[in-house]
């Protein structure tokens, strides 16, 4: 059983080397390679762009900010939380978006102050 095992994931991973030898762009869509925060930063970004990327839990969430000038991390609340929030952020931009967008003590204050300037 262990032979037959091993048996198969060498002929998948012989199947795998060969489908990337002679079909590159499939292989790049079925096993791709994530970006390295540099190549984000010298390929994708402008000096007036960044990219968020975020990872939701149970216990703690994090986030991550790629600009040209660096990468920063930071913990957020875990997802339950900021899903709250951002439910009575929405729930108060649907009753009156105006009233809501001037007050800076509501629901969408304190959103934004767990995303935009966390932990």
């Amino acid at each position: 059983m262990k032979q037959d095992l091993a048996d198969a994931e060498s002929a998948l991973e012989q199947f795998l080397l060969e489908a990337h030898r002679t079909n590159p762009q499939y292989a790049s869509l079925k096993h791709f390679q994530p970006l390295s925060p540099a190549r984000v930063q010298q390929e994708l970004l402008d000096s007036e762009t960044v990219l968020i990327e975020y990872v939701l839990g149970s216990e703690e969430s994090y986030a991550w900010l790629v600009s040209k000038e660096g990468v920063v991390a930071a913990k957020l609340p875990p997802e339950k939380d900021l899903n709250g929030l951002i439910g009575e952020y929405r729930k108060a931009l649907l009753e009156d978006p105006v009233e809501q967008l001037r007050r800076s003590r509501q629901p969408g204050s304190t959103a934004s102050a767990n995303v935009c300037m966390p932990r």
